[in-house]
């Protein structure tokens, strides 16, 4: 989820003369001003259109603000995750996200440079300062004196956007045209395209006006089982468009605050449900529910091919305190299961002290606060005198944020070593360790548990550490696979499109992480047996037992 979501770029090169001065507001070269080519063009508008406008002084935050806001109907919301490497600006702020946002457009390079974001412009250098960025002559000669000799106001970013406006409507027409229309590489494709366009058309017309049913066929559900289509046919498990029903629960299921049996579950094929995975100390868990488990039945209800996803959840996602049978397909075998509903409370990470050796923390999944609270179990740790293993265990965790792992990996990673690279079509995006120094993980042992459902983000944890402490060891099975980085687009009925737009790599390696499993060092079936009727972890146990 878009909500996921990402992106980043070279090198950055302004400067900015402040009336006839030589102040500058960035840490880069103003060699580029020695070269700027003055258009002759007549812009005297500038001031004639202008007058009796809003003459208040900006200063970058404003101009800065100004810019982004003219690309807001093409940046998705994943940009929010790209790490600016500019500093002075409070990550907080609106300025933050607004460069993050012409970042992601390819408007400035994410390169590491002091922004003085109170500081003003001259009209002439933010009028030259446009010109370089959005490729438009805007300047005169007649223009240069007058534009040298006053600062920046509203009226001249008034201007602007006129100006910008109408460029971004040329360039939405072609984006339209691009996004609509497959590139055609020869005629003979050109004309295939063509034939298929004219009998998608005559079959939908066909079924409207001559099915034996065509009455009690719904435009719109042909419309929306055609839009699922599309994005089954990628073959990305991972890109799935949700109608205004499923997308009002997949957004519930984000904010974790429901009462049900607390299971990760997918339907991938028409009547196959499946459990994911059990969430850690849920009613699923506790009942014996296990991971490529299959519901058949809730009570009396059979999964059958017409039940949707949607459908087959609200009968097992009932108020807390309630049971729900559940007929289960595991290992050819079918079997009956009581769960009582619960409310599910997902705690990010938990940790303790085992025994005088070992110290256990407990990774749920990557969600917003997590890397806060991972500094918490470090600090816990940090008072532990005799602790020589740590035990790290991410069975069951699907992944998150990638900001808040790369947050996390900065405990171990060397200040500005590498941790992870996230690479989109035509960019990629450099993770660097900020060098946090709160534990010294190279005076322990280090011990990870994963499994099947161990992925995405996790996967990352799992790959970055490996690649800096080779010793440690990995128990259970192999992970995964999920390196990819999806956003999602909403649309007005209320529906919406999650899509692939990245993919994570390793660092040192750069191994793509899809598709590419992260095998265990010493491979330990699940005693589930054992853990239901004993509440005993023999994965856990032999973590603790490693020499």
């Amino acid at each position: 989820m878009s909500k996921f979501v990402k992106y980043f770029f070279v090198i950055l090169l302004f400067i900015f003369s402040l009336n006839n001065s030589n102040a500058t507001y960035f840490n880069s070269s103003s060699a580029w001003n020695k070269n700027i080519i003055i258009s002759e063009k007549n812009v005297s508008e500038i001031t004639i259109k202008l007058n009796n406008l809003d003459t208040s002084p900006i200063n970058i935050w404003d101009i800065f603000s100004s810019f982004a806001s003219y690309y807001e109907w093409k940046i998705p919301k994943s940009y929010k995750y790209i790490d600016l490497k500019i500093t002075w600006v409070n990550k907080d702020s609106k300025l933050y996200r607004d460069l993050q946002k012409l970042v992601y457009v390819d408007i400035l390079p994410n390169k590491s440079f002091r922004l003085k974001a109170n500081s003003k412009l001259s009209a002439y250098s933010l009028y030259k300062l446009a010109e370089k960025l959005f490729k438009v002559n805007l300047v005169s000669a007649d223009n240069i004196k007058y534009l040298k000799s006053r600062k920046a106001n509203k009226n001249d970013l008034i201007y602007l956007k006129r100006v910008l406006n109408k460029n971004k409507k040329s360039e939405e027409k072609k984006d339209l045209e691009k996004n609509e229309i497959p590139e055609i590489k020869s005629n003979n494709n050109s004309q295939l395209y063509k034939q298929k366009q004219e009998i998608f058309n005559d079959v939908y017309k066909t079924i409207k006006s001559s099915h034996y049913d065509r009455k009690t066929i719904s435009d719109i559900d042909l419309i929306e089982w055609a839009t699922r289509w599309l994005a089954d046919w990628t073959w990305d498990k991972f890109t799935t468009y949700f109608p205004p029903v499923e997308n009002k629960d997949f957004q519930e299921s984000l904010d974790w605050n429901f009462e049900w049996i607390g299971s990760y579950v997918e339907m991938e094929k028409p009547w196959v449900l499946k459990i994911v995975s059990p969430i850690s100390g849920s009613p699923s868990e506790k009942a014996g529910l296990k991971w490529w488990d299959i519901i058949l039945k809730a009570d009396w209800k059979e999964i059958l091919k017409t039940t949707s996803l949607r459908e087959a959840i609200s009968w097992i996602k009932w108020p807390k305190w309630t049971t729900v049978n559940l007929t289960i397909y595991r290992n050819w075998k079918v079997l009956e299961i009581k769960v009582i509903r619960d409310k599910i409370v997902i705690k990010e990470v938990e940790y303790k002290k085992l025994d005088s050796k070992n110290f256990y923390i407990k990774m749920t999944i990557f969600w917003a606060n997590i890397s806060w609270e991972f500094k918490e179990s470090l600090e816990a740790l940090k008072k532990e005198k005799w602790i020589k293993k740590i035990i790290f265990d991410l069975r069951n965790n699907w992944g998150g944020y990638l900001d808040q792992v790369s947050d996390m990996l900065w405990h171990f990673v060397p200040k500005w070593q590498p941790t992870a690279v996230v690479k989109y079509l035509n960019w990629e995006q450099n993770y660097y360790s900020k060098g946090y120094d709160l534990i010294d993980f190279s005076k322990y042992q280090i011990v990870i548990l994963q499994n099947g459902w161990t992925a995405s983000a996790s996967e990352i944890f799992i790959w970055t550490v490996k690649d800096y402490f080779p010793d440690t060891t990995i128990i259970w099975e192999q992970s995964y696979w999920k390196g990819s980085v999806q956003t999602i687009k909403s649309y007005k009925d209320g529906s919406s499109f999650k899509y692939t737009v990245a993919r994570w790599f390793t660092w040192k390696t750069q191994t793509g992480i899809n598709w590419v499993w992260i095998t265990p060092d010493l491979y330990l079936e699940f005693d589930f047996d054992r853990f239901k009727k004993y509440k005993k972890d023999n994965q856990l146990e032999k973590a603790k037992s490693l020499r």
